[in-house]
C-alpha cells in the first residue's frame, strides 16, 4: 500500500526552523551563499522561509519532472535565470530530492551561469535518491503532500483510487486516514464540484 505524509504548516514551519539552522552552522565559510535560488514550484515556499531566515535575496528557475504524481524522466527547464550569476555563492533549494535528477540538471545550469559554489538544501531526500543535498531534514519513503500543492495532490488521489476502484463514498474516509485536516476536506468537496460523500444534494 502506498504511504502519503501529509505535512501541516505548523510541521513544515517547525522543519523550516531546522533546515535554516543546518545552512547557517554547517555550510563552509568560503560556500556562504550569496543568493538563493529556487526550483519552482516546490522550492519557492522553502526559499522564502530561508530568506526570512538568512537575510537573503531569492530567484527562481523551473525543471520538471512530475506530472500529476508520477515522477518522469524528461526534465524540461523553462524561466531560466535572467543574466549571470558572476561568481556568487548559490545556495539551491527544493522541497524534496526524489530521483535526485532535478538537482544534478539545476546545478549543472548554475554552474553554466556563473555560480561559484552551490550548496544545495531540501526538507526531505527519497531512500533511492542518485542526489543527496548538502543540507536535508528528514529521509522518507512516502509521497508527501505540502502545503502548498494540498487541493492538486487531492484531486490527483482521487483520480488515482477512484480508477483503482475505491467507491466514491469512501473518498472522505481514504483522506483522513492519510491525516488531512476535515475542514481542508470538506472544502475540497464543496469546492472542487465533488458531492460530499453521505450528503444528500
Amino acid at each position: 500500500m502506498a504511504s502519503y505524509l501529509y505535512l501541516s504548516t505548523n510541521e513544515f514551519e517547525l522543519r523550516m526552523m531546522l533546515l535554516a539552522q543546518m545552512v547557517r552552522m554547517q555550510t563552509p565559510t568560503q560556500q556562504k551563499p550569496d543568493i538563493i535560488i529556487a526550483i519552482a514550484r516546490g522550492g519557492l515556499t522553502i526559499a522564502h522561509y530561508l530568506s526570512d531566515h538568512l537575510g537573503l535575496p531569492v530567484a527562481s528557475f523551473t525543471v520538471s519532472s512530475y506530472k500529476d504524481l508520477k515522477r518522469t524522466d524528461d526534465l524540461q527547464m523553462s524561466f531560466k535565470i535572467g543574466g549571470r550569476l558572476n561568481g556568487q555563492n548559490v545556495l539551491l533549494v527544493d522541497d524534496v530530492s526524489d530521483s535526485g535528477k532535478t538537482f544534478v540538471r539545476a546545478v549543472h545550469y548554475l554552474k553554466q551561469v556563473g555560480a561559484r559554489h552551490v550548496v544545495t538544501a531540501s526538507l526531505f531526500v527519497k531512500p533511492g535518491t542518485e542526489f543527496q543535498p548538502n543540507h536535508f531534514v528528514e529521509r522518507t519513503e512516502a509521497y508527501i503532500i505540502f502545503p502548498w500543492d494540498l487541493f492538486e495532490s487531492m484531486k490527483c488521489l482521487k483520480d488515482e483510487w477512484l480508477a483503482k476502484g475505491t467507491p466514491e463514498s469512501a473518498l472522505r474516509v481514504e483522506f483522513v486516514r492519510i491525516g488531512i485536516p476535515p475542514n481542508a476536506i470538506t472544502y475540497f468537496f464543496s469546492s472542487y464540484l465533488v458531492p460530499v460523500p453521505g450528503r444528500s444534494s
